[in-house]
C-alpha cells in the first residue's frame, strides 16, 4: 500500500493525480463500452432507406407519384351517348354494305358511302365488288352489334354480325352469315367509318 504523508504538500500532489488518473480510467473504459467513439450513422442512408422520412423530406411542390398512376394512363371513357351514336353507324354500314343486287352492282356502295369518311371513299370506289353467281343478291334477315375492346378513347370498333339470305342466279337462296369489325372515329361532329373487315363469308 503507497503511504502518503498528507502534511506534506508534495504528498497531497501526487494523491490527487493519482484519483484524478483512476476517474480517467474509469470514464474512458465507460465510454468506449458504450461505443462513444464509433462513426456516427449516415444520415442519408438512413432517411432514403426509410419511406416515411423520405415523403416528408420532400419539397412540398413535388407531387407524389403513386404505382398506380405510374404504371397506368388514366384513358377517357366515351359518354354512352357517344357510343350508341357510333354503335348505329357501324350497324347502318354494314348493312349497307352487305345488301347487293347484281342488277345494280354500285348500289351497296351509294347506300354505304353515306357512313364512310372521305378517305375511305375515295378507295372504296375503285374497288366495287362483283359477287358470284350463288351470291347475285344478298338481303339482311337481321343483325346484332357487339363492341370491341381496344385502347384508343377516339376511336371506337364494333363487331356487327349479320344473318343474311345470298340468293343465287337460278333464284334458290340460303342463309348465312358474315362478320364485319367496323372502325370509327369522329370527324367534324359526326361519326365516320374509317375501315372494316369482314370475317365468316365473303364477297
Amino acid at each position: 500500500m503507497l503511504n502518503f504523508d498528507y502534511n506534506r504538500r508534495s504528498d497531497r500532489i501526487k494523491l490527487f493525480l493519482l484519483i484524478f488518473v483512476c476517474f480517467s480510467i474509469v470514464s474512458w473504459t465507460i465510454v468506449l463500452l458504450s461505443g462513444g467513439f464509433d462513426d456516427p450513422p449516415d444520415e442519408s442512408v438512413s432517411l432514403s432507406s426509410n419511406p416515411a422520412v423520405r415523403e416528408h423530406l420532400l419539397p412540398s411542390s413535388t407531387p407524389a407519384v403513386t404505382s398506380a398512376t405510374a404504371s397506368k394512363e388514366v384513358i377517357p371513357i366515351l359518354t354512352e351517348t357517344e357510343q350508341n351514336k357510333s354503335r348505329e353507324v357501324a350497324k347502318l354500314f354494314a348493312e349497307a354494305y352487305y345488301t347487293y343486287d347484281a342488277k345494280q352492282p354500285d348500289q351497296y356502295f351509294e347506300r354505304s358511302k353515306l357512313y364512310m369518311s372521305d378517305r375511305m371513299v375515295e378507295r372504296e370506289k375503285k374497288m366495287i365488288r362483283r359477287q358470284t353467281l350463288d351470291r347475285n343478291q344478298t338481303r339482311v334477315k337481321s343483325s346484332k352489334v357487339l363492341q370491341v375492346d381496344h385502347d384508343d378513347p377516339d376511336e371506337m370498333i364494333w363487331s356487327v354480325v349479320i344473318e343474311g339470305e345470298a340468293v343465287t342466279a337460278s333464284g334458290t337462296s340460303h342463309p348465312e352469315t358474315q362478320e364485319f369489325f367496323v372502325t370509327l372515329r369522329k370527324i367534324n361532329g359526326e361519326w365516320k367509318v374509317t375501315d372494316y373487315k369482314i370475317e365468316s363469308g365473303g364477297d
